[in-house]
């Protein structure tokens, strides 16, 4: 059983209702714009940065002095950003962000559908149909079949049990017996993605954030075999996804009481972060809480 299983609990599951939204994080992603500013000036700001690959805290410092944006904003306006792109390189068109809700992304995900030669730019390990999987591996051979997982949990349930799909399978074939790939590598940036998009289903968030966390702690403190090493493609949107993601299980785990749940951020906030060793010592206490309770 893998480390979603050992801290399933499904005796323990409370009635279902809506999970309240983390301290910090707003139903609409929306951001508050210094005037004769609008949402297409920072997305192209943004873009036209990440195109001369400049820093995430330099556009982050420049929306601040350039639009007027909180630093929480000018954080959230390149998270979206970039989430926008992501959702542009699937192709299709059932990703498009509500305009309401997460007014940013809509806006780079409409520039990014029109002129593809960004996605391209930015994310060069990305093709017209999203990350490029088919030359990457997973434990069973050819990962050609992620896409379609990762599609699938964009819109699935929360998990109820550690079999249900798309999650089971995603952890089967990307985090296998604790052996990581370089599948695994690219999956991590959508993951924490649909972590982002959907972080008010505290269940959905945990379920990516979990897998995302335990990839980076395989990759980086392995207890079975080598990992692969990073392709040099992936390795720049990895490292800003680590930083994403720490920032959402970090939110997540203060807006939560359940253990299960404050088990699992508290594992993928520590290896986003860095902190393996710690990542290592909350998965083994993970492990035998199972075991005695």
């Amino acid at each position: 059983m893998n480390l979603f299983g050992w801290l399933w609990r499904p005796a323990r599951v409370p009635a279902r209702t809506d999970p309240p939204i983390p301290e910090g994080w707003t139903a609409d992603m929306s951001i508050s714009l210094a005037p004769h500013h609008s949402i297409e000036d920072v997305v192209d700001f943004i873009l036209r940065a990440e195109v001369r690959h400049v820093g995430s805290e330099s556009i982050t410092g420049e929306l601040t002095t350039r639009f007027g944006l909180s630093d929480e904003d000018a954080a959230l306006a390149w998270d979206r950003t970039l989430g926008g792109l992501t959702r542009a390189a699937t192709g299709n068109p059932a990703n498009c962000p509500v305009r309401d809700k997460d007014p940013v992304a809509w806006a780079s995900y409409r520039r990014c559908s029109d002129d593809p030669a960004l996605i391209a730019a930015i994310r060069p390990q990305y093709e017209a149909g999203g990350t490029s999987f088919d030359l990457l591996q997973h434990a069973y051979g050819l990962a050609d079949d992620i896409p379609a997982l990762l599609e699938r949990a964009r819109n699935a349930p929360a998990p109820e049990t550690y079999r249900d799909e798309p999650w089971f399978s995603l952890w089967s074939s990307l985090c296998h017996q604790g052996n990581v790939y370089t599948a695994s590598y690219a999956a991590v940036p959508e993951l924490i993605e649909i972590a982002v998009a959907r972080a008010a289903e505290t269940r959905v968030a945990w379920a990516c954030l979990l897998l995302a966390g335990t990839i980076e702690l395989e990759r980086a403190l392995p207890e079975g075999a080598a990992p692969p090493a990073m392709p040099s493609d992936l390795a720049r949107e990895y490292a800003a996804a680590l930083h994403r993601g720490a920032e959402l299980a970090s939110r997540q785990l203060a807006g939560t009481s359940d253990r299960e749940l404050q088990r699992g951020f508290a594992i993928s906030y520590a290896a986003f972060r860095g902190d393996v060793a710690e990542a290592r010592r909350l998965t083994n206490d993970a492990e035998d809480a199972e075991n005695t309770e």
